[in-house]
């Protein structure tokens, strides 16, 4: 039983250490002359036990694609959390963007994201 608890505790460090090593800041697209914005949200959530928030952002027309997804992080400490783009993007109708804390942390984030002409 103590071997369980003892490995059990390593993985939860080592995945909350390989979290926070993923990049806070995104730009996933082509985000050169970004063009019209048709979403954007500051999030922001109060820290927690490994906290997580999704997104899922879609374009309402049928012709209109997403060109460029842009995610800041407005903390810039290093205490922010990750983020990942788990569906979707650029060229698609819709994006799905996954955030998530550092153990006991806030996240504050920035998501702008821009559609093709």
């Amino acid at each position: 039983m103590k071997n369980l608890v003892i490995i059990c505790f390593s993985l939860a460090v080592v995945s909350q250490f390989v979290w926070g090593l993923k990049d806070s800041n995104i730009d996933f697209g082509d985000c050169d002359g970004k063009g019209p914005i048709f979403y954007q949200e500051m999030i922001r959530v109060p820290g927690g036990s490994y906290t997580e928030e999704t997104r899922d952002i879609c374009t309402s027309a049928d012709d209109i694609k997403i060109k460029c997804v842009e995610i800041k992080d407005l903390r810039n400490d290093g205490t922010n959390g990750a983020v990942h783009i788990t569906e979707g993007g650029p060229g698609q109708k819709c994006v799905t963007i996954k955030f998530k804390s550092q153990y006991n942390r806030a996240m504050e984030f920035n998501i702008t994201v821009w559609k093709t002409y």
